[in-house]
């Protein structure tokens, strides 16, 4: 019976520990619903299929184009002429009073100094960077995304290795109260013990408070509500990202924007050239052509327009100067941001060896502040150490485990902030849980 009945609790709890564990979302869950849902990449989505519609239109405004136009019109006088005959005076117009036309016109620019090909051109360019900004906008919010997740993780922790200190004074607690009913402890120990409970219980409050807010963001980011599964990973990869600048997407913008202010040059040198427009219509309208007889008729209209601006007090010249010094600057400002990614990837690097470093020393000394808590205790259970010293060596061991996560949490947060820095594709990102 006994048997059957603990069967059923363990069904019972491994039934809900998985229920826990479908509802919660690992790393690269977290990182795919940032994708998915974050409101910020929505809007940078919209502005590529602006830049998309934007480049077609653009294409399409090279071809010939068809308008239609229909018009009415009615003059109060018009031009008469008199004319004298043997049977009298007889008087002619020379114009109608009412006029009705409409028709079709078709308007094709021949030439504009390469104008239509640069605006094309800038265009395409223009959608190339929009991609490209999404492209970033799509790193930055998953790193973002990242830091929420092992920052969340990074309190579990503190709360889980708090939970167990406040266990282990709350158990010397209760022990203690047994040894001073039977005289042998000091009621002292008791008040020591319940202070650093009390510390422990407020360091927990305080904590919870930051994982609240922690959490808060990560829902923010992902768009949805977020269950984080606690930290695993107790092995830390050797392997990590190298820079490439022609990854980077920050570098990449600043081409595409060389590359529009070079067209932008270009679309100003049409300035310089002649535009030549060809233009045909098929009309139908009274009167028409013929005023005289003042009738329906239908009529063809076919001609070519020259303009040509061939003095503007070299206003042209001068706005393609600035194109062209502002080009430049970009290409200045290029290289200066190439070298602080550099500087900015190098830092980063240099950061998680010695955190990994620092991080194996730490190891250590967890395992020496378990052998000495386990030391006082079996020294205060022969009444060789105090609850003063329980208490040292329960802090020392708390903070000894709080350095060690936090330490393992940061170094696979480095990882990340190397893979963003490196410029490599979001799904060759290392997400280790």
């Amino acid at each position: 019976m006994l048997c059957c009945k603990l069967k059923a609790k363990f069904t019972a709890l491994l039934f809900i520990f998985s229920v826990v564990l479908l509802q919660a979302q690992n790393l690269e869950q977290a990182v795919n619903l940032a994708l998915k849902n974050n409101a910020q990449l929505k809007a940078q989505h919209e502005n590529v299929v602006r830049a998309k519609t934007e480049a077609k239109a653009a294409f399409r405004g090279t071809l010939p184009e068809v308008n239609f136009a229909a018009s009415y019109s009615h003059v109060t006088d018009v031009p008469e002429i008199t004319m004298a005959s043997p049977l009298g005076s007889q008087t002619i117009r020379l114009g109608t009073f009412d006029k009705y036309e409409s028709g079709l016109t078709m308007n094709y620019v021949a030439f504009s100094g390469f104008a239509q090909q640069s605006s094309i051109r800038m265009k395409e360019i223009q959608k190339d960077l929009a991609l490209v900004q999404l492209g970033s906008g799509e790193k930055d919010i998953v790193f973002k995304t990242i830091q929420a997740y092992r920052q969340v993780q990074s309190l579990q922790l503190t709360v889980q290795i708090y939970n167990a200190a406040q266990k282990r004074v709350a158990l010397k607690l209760q022990d203690v109260r047994s040894l001073v009913k039977q005289g042998m402890a000091l009621s002292l120990d008791t008040l020591s013990l319940n202070l650093a409970l009390l510390d422990v219980q407020q360091n927990i409050l305080s904590v919870q408070s930051k994982l609240d807010l922690a959490k808060q963001l990560l829902n923010n980011l992902t768009g949805s509500k977020i269950s984080v599964i606690r930290s695993s990973a107790e092995f830390i990869p050797d392997v990590i990202s190298l820079w490439d600048a022609s990854l980077d997407s920050r570098l990449q913008a600043l081409d595409k924007q060389i590359q529009l202010t070079k067209t932008s040059s270009d679309l100003l040198k049409s300035a310089f050239y002649p535009n030549l427009v060809l233009f045909a219509s098929y009309k139908y309208g009274k009167p028409g052509l013929d005023m005289i007889s003042n009738d329906w008729m239908t009529y063809g209209v076919w001609g070519a327009g020259l303009s040509w601006n061939i003095f503007s007090w070299q206003k042209d010249d001068l706005k393609l100067q600035a194109a062209r010094a502002n080009t430049r600057r970009l290409i200045y400002q290029k290289q200066s941001v190439e070298d602080q990614l550099k500087l900015g990837f190098d830092q980063t690097k240099s950061a998680f060896i010695y955190l990994t470093r620092g991080w194996q020393v730490q190891q250590k000394a967890v395992k020496l502040a378990n052998l000495k808590m386990e030391t006082v205790q079996s020294r205060y259970s022969q009444g060789m150490a105090s609850a003063t010293d329980f208490n040292l060596a329960n802090l020392e061991l708390t903070q000894a485990e709080l350095k060690e996560a936090q330490q393992r949490i940061q170094i696979l947060l480095k990882i990340n902030e190397l893979d963003f820095k490196s410029g490599k594709s979001i799904s060759e990102w290392s997400l280790i849980q």
